[in-house]
């Protein structure tokens, strides 16, 4: 049986009510979450990486600037993933796998802090980012300077273009990606808000199964009360048809399985299990 800690690794600011159209017209804070998995074979592996110091370096010079510009950021040493993980009495450098969900800031500020860790992704989410620089890189939210030289090395895709190896008995995701052969951690794809991004369903852990959805969502509500972003939103989420079935698959899971616990990574600070 595995545990989950789930940890903010500070925030950014932004209109609510672009992100939901329940939301007012005020500026809010939207954190950006990561998840340790306690596996009891496989060790610790990290579900993200969020925000660190590393962002505003990566962000430096001209355009990347911008990435912070547009979305304030607030997070110190304190608030990084390797420093959130030391609090919890484990060593960071103990973390043995990194899963990227995809290759937006957000989710990278912290790689560099894991140099130990192999980095595990689909395969089409990084070609999309690889070779990008400047405007382009920045346009998909990509910073390049948050991997590190040996990062390709130091990876293990699974090639999401091939048929997916896992069945699983979610409504609406019928198949995914057997990240570890065993069954216990299942990379599911959500189309939409970037190129190749993938969820973690966690069939077994304490307090029942999990689903870290990453950014398909940017609050739960859109599942629970279908409210939808704003149409400014659409700026970010690179394919909006695909976006919108991935949230209508996903408010068919919360309807046929409510037990599964949904985890958006920039929803209000959810307690670990």
């Amino acid at each position: 049986m595995m545990k989950i800690h789930i940890f903010s690794t500070g925030y950014c600011k932004n209109w609510e009510r672009i992100v939901v159209s329940d939301g007012h017209w005020r500026i809010v804070k939207f954190p950006s979450l990561c998840a340790l998995i306690e596996h009891p074979t496989r060790g610790y592996i990290l579900f993200d990486t969020g925000y660190s110091p590393r962002v505003f370096e990566a962000a430096r010079s001209w355009p990347y600037r911008l990435y912070t510009w547009v979305t304030p950021i607030t997070c110190s040493e304190e608030d990084s993933a390797f420093h959130a993980i030391a609090k919890r009495g484990i060593d960071p450098h103990d973390v043995a796998t990194v899963f990227l969900s995809h290759f937006h800031a957000d989710h990278l500020g912290g790689v560099r802090d894991f140099p130990h860790a192999t980095f595990v992704y689909a395969r089409s989410a990084y070609d999309a980012v690889k070779d990008l620089r400047g405007w382009k890189a920045l346009h998909r939210c990509f910073l390049p300077d948050l991997l590190p030289n040996d990062f390709s090395a130091r990876s293990r895709p699974f090639d999401d273009r091939e048929p997916a190896n896992c069945p699983t008995e979610l409504t609406g995701f019928p198949n995914g990606y057997d990240i570890l052969g065993d069954g216990s951690l299942i990379a599911i794809a959500l189309p939409g808000h970037a190129q190749g991004q993938m969820g973690l369903y966690i069939p077994q852990c304490h307090q029942g199964p999990h689903f870290l959805i990453a950014d398909s969502v940017w609050r739960l509500s859109t599942i629970t009360a279908n409210a939808m972003p704003h149409r400014l939103a659409r700026v970010i989420i690179e394919d909006y048809p695909a976006f919108l079935d991935t949230v209508h698959r996903l408010q068919s899971l919360h309807h046929h399985h409510p037990s599964v616990r949904l985890i958006p990574t920039h929803d209000a600070l959810l307690s670990p299990c």
